[in-house]
């Protein structure tokens, strides 16, 4: 594994702190999780699960809201891989979320044979869903004991192009009418294989910090810029889509907190972490960043 100097250095101090930190270490040992009905599009009730940490004292937590993969076609807000990672995030002290979003039909691929297009408007579909979540949660703030100054959003895959375009793309490209939501504000994100239409619409007013997860020969998800699922341009499912390396370049360039973890030898089955270093480094870096409010930037190679 390759560091920078800064990352070893952010990487190992915490090791000699002796007390447990909240936000960062399992501080709770149990905790409760109940499901909610958050928005209702057309024939599909949409669910989310909410966890939090038993006898916690803290009435303002920060939320953890997390988006599940699966090509926009399958995935689970509560298959039992993400119940344990969901579960393990609220005993740090995170009120933490786990939503269902629109899929496609049964019949349908988000492939090469699918409209460019009709991509687009998938992608804006479920950015629509995670906001209209995020609305549900907030104006219930006080029931669900959260603080909406520190909204965190998480994704793998489908999930994290779903935030990052909500995210980064939002005005023009996946949610055209955001100014209603405009009350809800992002503080950070963490993305495994996320991408985004087009980087050029990452600004200073929208340059959220963030933690990249990503395989360099990733062939569904660009770790740099390439089309969607390696599609020709001459495939009807033809989309340029920007990864994790370009959209941290242009968050760095506003000066915006970010680590990018580049996996050399990985492709898309990256997607199927959390590891290890998933929470060493998500939980180091948002205590860092959006508890403590402090700058921090690295690059991680693996």
């Amino acid at each position: 594994m390759k560091l920078n100097f800064f990352a070893l250095l952010f990487l190992v101090f915490p090791i000699l702190m002796v007390s447990q930190t909240r936000y960062v270490d399992s501080v709770f040992k149990k905790i409760s999780k109940n499901t909610y009905n958050y928005s209702i599009k057309n024939l599909d009730t949409l669910k989310l699960d909410f966890y939090e940490p038993i006898e916690d004292s803290l009435i303002a937590k920060p939320l953890f809201l997390y988006v599940h993969g699966g090509g926009f076609s399958s995935g689970s807000r509560n298959d039992l891989g993400t119940v344990k990672m969901l579960e393990s995030i609220a005993k740090k002290g995170y009120a933490v979320a786990s939503i269902d979003y629109r899929l496609l039909p049964k019949d349908v691929i988000f492939g090469c044979d699918y409209k460019g297009a009709e991509k687009i408007k998938t992608f804006s579909k479920a950015a629509e869903d995670v906001i209209d979540a995020l609305t549900f949660l907030v104006n219930y703030k006080d029931d669900f004991y959260i603080d909406q100054t520190k909204i965190i959003l998480s994704g793998t895959s489908a999930g994290a192009e779903s935030i990052l375009n909500l995210v980064y793309n939002k005005d023009e490209l996946v949610l055209p009418n955001y100014e209603k939501y405009k009350h809800i504000k992002i503080s950070a994100v963490v993305s495994i294989s996320g991408a985004v239409l087009n980087p050029s619409l990452i600004t200073t007013s929208n340059s959220v910090p963030g933690v990249f997860f990503h395989g360099v020969i990733d062939k569904v998800v660009p770790y740099n810029e390439a089309s969607h699922r390696s599609c020709k341009a001459t495939d009807k499912g033809y989309l340029p889509l920007y990864g994790s390396k370009k959209i941290t370049e242009s968050i760095s360039s506003f000066n915006t907190s970010n680590i990018l973890i580049s996996y050399k030898d990985k492709g898309h089955d990256l997607s199927k972490i959390p590891s290890a270093d998933f929470f060493d480094i998500t939980f180091k870096f948002i205590k860092k960043v959006v508890i403590d409010n402090e700058f921090y930037q690295a690059q991680i190679t693996q």
